[in-house]
């Protein structure tokens, strides 16, 4: 029979491509609808912004520490603020707010989560104190707030046709590990490659990568604060914290400060992707340090506490500014054309599921299906935005093997496309 530890290894890792498939297939369920509305919304500010190429041509600094929310946050904060003039901060959006309490003002903030709630995030008097790295996704509240703050923006690339059809110029692409820690972390990592000598270091403080002291994430961010206004004797900090932690089955990984930490599906996804990372990084460049207080312990890093390296560090060097372009008009060009094409996408799509009705279609009723169809093919751009907004319909014909109801397929394209032309609208 097959070795048991070898049918074991191979069990877990089906698991795990399963978990991640899971996780990957519930986010573009959930974010569907906001992904295009984000990024129309957003193009007042990407138009006036710098992009992710500006900050990765200045001159790399010796030292990145790259601050998450993690529950074990607090306990760095003394040696963060003490040893402050020593290395450039990075911070993921959820870290702000606590690390702006502690007196520590990042020199780059990163945000790429479109949901409403991330708003919350900039909200701090500071806001306009930290440089912010963002993606065109990203809820379109706090982008427009930087704006009114007057803090310098700068975004990097989005994947979905919809950025890339109103892309004025490349603005460099980050890789995706699913949580905003990971787009700072390969950025990080490429800008200290870019050092043509000497050795650079890139530590991780607030990475917990798990429910450490049994928390979601560090006292005083603004997702606990928000669990605050709701509390009761029904509804405590705890209940919610227990509620995270048994969101998804829990799994456990080997700790940093005792053998094992609980975690789940979701942040063990981020745990995998930070360890594939360091392990095809050049060590004799770039110095991988795991100064996080508490959680996973993370394969190919070093785990040094935060008290101990920092002090090696020599002062870092101040960062010049990078340039805030102003913006040409071709943008609003490109947005009237888009509506245009959206409007007849949703016209060809209510006629053909109108058409599909019919129980006997007849033979003249089939031609006009088809040409219908060719030109809802032939409109392109258009034609794969909508359908971005149809990815659960998608989904269920493509991956339950539901069967595909030509009404409802075409009446949810309808849909999207006139949803989509709102957005665009708002633009123009």
């Amino acid at each position: 029979g097959a070795d048991t530890a070898t049918y074991t290894r191979a069990y877990e890792r089906v698991v795990a491509l399963l978990e991640k498939r899971s996780v990957n297939q519930a986010t573009i369920v959930k974010f569907q609808q906001l992904w295009n509305k984000n990024i129309l919304l957003n193009q007042p500010v990407i138009q006036h912004s710098a992009t992710l190429e500006d900050l990765l041509a200045l001159p790399p600094p010796t030292a990145i520490v790259l601050a998450g929310a993690g529950p074990s946050l607090e306990h760095s904060m003394a040696a963060l603020r003490f040893f402050r003039d020593r290395f450039i901060l990075f911070a993921a959006d959820t870290a702000l707010v606590p690390l702006n309490r502690a007196g520590i003002f990042p020199d780059f903030v990163f945000s790429s989560d479109p949901q409403w709630v991330n708003h919350h995030f900039a909200e701090t008097p500071h806001a306009a104190r930290s440089r912010w790295l963002l993606d065109p996704v990203v809820c379109h509240a706090l982008a427009h707030r930087l704006k009114a703050v007057g803090a310098r923006t700068a975004f990097w690339n989005n994947v979905f046709i919809t950025d890339a059809c109103l892309r004025e110029r490349e603005r460099g692409d980050v890789a995706h590990g699913g949580s905003v820690s990971t787009n700072a972390f390969d950025v990080a990592l490429r800008w200290l490659l870019r050092a043509e000598e000497g050795i650079r270091f890139l530590i991780l403080v607030g990475q917990d990568l798990s429910f450490s002291n049994r928390q979601a994430h560090c006292r005083g961010a603004v997702l606990e604060a928000a669990v605050f206004t709701r509390l009761d004797r029904l509804h405590t900090m705890e209940q919610h914290n227990l509620r995270q932690m048994r969101a998804m089955p829990t799994l456990w990984l080997k700790g940093i400060r005792c053998e094992k930490v609980p975690t789940n599906g979701k942040l063990r996804i981020f745990h995998e992707w930070f360890e594939s990372r360091a392990a095809e990084t050049d060590k004799s460049r770039v110095r991988l340090i795991n100064a996080t207080h508490d959680g996973a312990w993370l394969r190919g890093f070093e785990h040094i506490p935060l008290e101990e390296i920092l002090p090696q560090l020599p002062i870092a060097q101040t960062l010049p500014d990078w340039p805030q372009p102003v913006s040409n008009s071709t943008w609003r060009g490109k947005i009237i054309k888009l509506c245009r094409n959206l409007e007849n996408v949703r016209r060809l799509a209510e006629e053909n599921a109108t058409l599909s009705a019919y129980q006997k279609p007849s033979p003249d009723i089939l031609r006009q299906l088809d040409a219908n169809d060719a030109k809802l093919r032939q409109a392109g751009t258009a034609h794969e935005i909508a359908g971005l907004n149809a990815q659960s319909l998608i989904l269920k014909i493509t991956e339950e093997g539901n069967e595909p109801n030509a009404v409802e397929f075409y009446r949810t394209l309808a849909k999207s496309a006139r949803v989509v032309r709102h957005w665009a609208q708002k633009l123009v």
